[in-house]
């Protein structure tokens, strides 16, 4: 019989939630709050939004709590990567 495959490198440390009906359930709803609309918008923003990105990293202590959640385009969202290529949070909040 084959063994499960684990999931990918950084999902690991919180079980399965990335793949649950919760998880689902916060992305739909973290989009909704923020009208589908990227809240990053850096240079080459796709506007339209279709993930969420964690405000602070998982990997530096963040959570899936909505507070810490918003909706960004794909563009942004892989440029910003660990957190460390983008502010966090917008100069506007400074």
């Amino acid at each position: 019989m084959a063994r499960a495959k684990p999931p990918p490198s950084g999902l690991d440390r919180r079980p399965n939630l990335r793949w649950s009906g919760e998880w689902v359930r916060t992305r739909r709803r973290i989009l909704a709050r923020d009208r589908w609309e990227c809240q990053i918008v850096a240079a080459g923003c796709e506007g339209r939004a279709s993930h969420v990105d964690h405000i602070i990293p998982r990997k530096y202590g963040g959570t899936d709590e909505d507070a810490n959640l918003r909706a960004a385009c794909r563009s942004c969202n892989q440029r910003r990567g660990d957190g460390t290529n983008v502010p966090a949070v917008p100069p506007s909040v400074w």
